[in-house]
């Protein structure tokens, strides 16, 4: 006789065994149907019964899966897994895969032998992390745009300008792992000037967002290692001990991708977009890692920022830039616009990843690059409080005027005058100018009689204007400034003409006084003889003269 009993204990274990190890069924045909109805057109499908389920009715033994943690991810097979919120239980964390405009949500993933889970991260922090449920369709990049300058000014009295860098900022924040610089935010102003709304803001627009206002050394490290989120951190108004400068040093090296981070035997990497919100200005080299505005009491009225604007705020946008993201990631790079090349090095990085998400549209780019002026003119204010720039500025200046030998004496006596002419009346001393100039920008001194001194050949000239152009430095830097507003040069130099540095602080191009002599022309509009590339008396751009004949008006006149 069969043992129908002993059969049916079989089937009931072989059915319990495919129920346990499928590790991608985790969603309910109703709720996809639900999320279906949600999305509109985007096809939402119930997971189906993976390979290993169907294979584990089989007679024979399978190998334990390696777990892995991670928090984004692309499989070989073209899936995308990306860290979501879970619908039914907020307090979790999910995946949602994206393949070929199909979205499945799942608690792991299963593939060549490794299951793939979310991170194990504090419930705490889970509640403070700023995640989306859902992928929702999305709007070309420019109507983007204006969707979130529209809400941040709505929120919040700032300018049209200052929105715009808020709306790039917070688009390039979901492309971070993209770039080889994350961009930092620096919100400056006294209290009551909207810093905290605009913080509140910024935690349902951005990817990943946590918004804090004390954030440990060791908290900074560890959760960028663990779910690479952006860090908004509000009243940072850092002291002199030595917690603070500890964690401005660690701010100061997660801009950019591959620096580490070595704690109890292991290594951290503290790379992603920040947000620094104070009522004082932050340490110099701070602020050059960062993009800054400036906010004030307004008494304009606006609504407030309260926990159910936030929630429906998040509900409406994180979805659709979860979307975006999706949609453009394999496109995303660093913009190599040479219209970026105008601006100071570190500046210029920070321009390239925010116009990165802009996915090439020439009219944003311009706008960036419109909206980024004011921050050149604040950044030429900081860079006295870097002492590398000083030296290197004095080094450079001498180079125009000594030939032969640089003491270190010398060039610490105009050192100090570059400090003095613009605020700065801490003096240097000839021991710290030498150790920056060996250590800091690489000319090693040599002593000769009366002392320390520098060697002007040809060669080290030449690299003194290569290192000057690279640090933002002009020729305009070294020359008196009723000299730069003449548009005149003075003197020649080849070196400057060969590294483009013949320039003055807007860009505009310096001219020798033969080079003058040679363009100095009637303006067309008001008969006035100029050489600069704007008449000084009407403003009408030599451009337009060039374009019309000797004796007809321009299109300015």
């Amino acid at each position: 006789m069969p043992n129908f009993s002993s059969d049916r204990k079989v089937a009931a274990n072989q059915a319990k065994a495919t129920k346990s190890i499928d590790p991608e069924n985790t969603t309910s045909t109703q709720s996809n149907e639900t999320n279906h109805e949600q999305q509109g057109s985007l096809r939402v499908f119930p997971s189906p019964p993976s390979v290993v389920a169907m294979e584990s009715t089989q007679p024979r033994e399978m190998a334990t899966p390696v777990t892995r943690e991670v928090e984004f991810t692309i499989l070989p097979d073209g899936r995308m897994v990306d860290l979501v919120r879970s619908i039914r239980q907020p307090s979790n964390l999910g995946f949602l895969v994206w393949q070929d405009g199909n979205i499945r949500l799942t608690s792991h993933i299963e593939y060549d032998g490794e299951l793939l889970v979310v991170p194990k991260v504090d419930p705490t922090v889970v509640s403070a992390l700023r995640l989306p449920t859902m992928a929702k369709p999305c709007p070309e990049v420019g109507e983007l745009f204006m969707v979130m300058m529209n809400y941040i000014e709505k929120y919040v009295d700032i300018t049209t300008e200052s929105s715009f860098l808020v709306a790039a900022f917070v688009l390039s924040t979901w492309f971070a792992d993209r770039l080889t610089v994350a961009p930092y935010f620096s919100i400056c102003g006294p209290p009551d000037s909207g810093k905290t709304t605009l913080l509140r803001l910024l935690h349902c627009l951005c990817r990943r967002a946590i918004h804090a206002s004390v954030i440990t050394a060791a908290s900074l490290y560890r959760l960028a290692a663990q779910v690479r989120p952006t860090l908004l951190i509000d009243e940072a108004d850092f002291g002199t001990d030595r917690t603070s400068r500890d964690f401005q040093r660690l701010l100061r090296v997660g801009n950019r991708r591959g620096l580490r981070v070595l704690c109890n035997g292991k290594a951290f990497e503290n790379f992603g977009p920040k947000v620094i919100a104070s009522r004082v200005p932050l340490d110099a080299a701070l602020v050059s890692c960062n993009i800054n505005i400036v906010m004030t009491p307004s008494d304009r009225d606006v609504p407030s920022v309260d926990s159910d604007a936030e929630e429906k705020l998040s509900d409406e946008l994180q979805p659709m830039l979860e979307m975006f993201r999706l949609l453009h990631y394999g496109r995303v790079v660093a913009s190599q616009d040479p219209m970026f090349l105008k601006f100071p090095p570190p500046l210029r990085d920070n321009a390239r990843a925010l116009a990165a998400a802009m996915l090439g549209n020439e009219e944003l780019q311009q706008r960036l690059v419109g909206a980024l002026e004011s921050q050149v003119h604040s950044m030429r204010f900081d860079r006295f409080n870097d002492p590398a720039w000083v030296v290197m500025l004095a080094l450079y200046g001498f180079c125009h005027v000594r030939k032969g030998d640089c003491y270190v004496r010398e060039l610490t006596d105009e050192t100090n005058r570059i400090l003095r002419e613009n605020g700065e009346p801490r003096p240097y001393f000839p021991r710290r100018v030498g150790q920056i100039l060996n250590k800091s920008l690489g000319f090693p001194t040599r002593r000769r009689g009366e002392g320390y001194r520098v060697e002007l050949t040809l060669a080290i000239a030449r690299q003194i204007h290569s290192q000057a152009k690279a640090m933002g430095i002009k020729r305009a830097d070294i020359l008196p400034s009723v000299t730069v507003e003449s548009g005149l040069v003075g003197h020649p130099c080849d070196l400057c003409s060969e590294f483009e540095m013949m320039r003055d602080h807007e860009g505009e191009s310096l001219l020798t006084f033969d080079e003058a002599m040679a363009e100095y022309k009637p303006c067309t509009s008001c008969g006035f003889n100029h050489h600069r590339q704007k008449c000084p008396q009407c403003n009408t751009p030599r451009k337009a003269e060039m374009r019309n004949p000797s004796g007809e008006p321009t299109s300015g006149a």
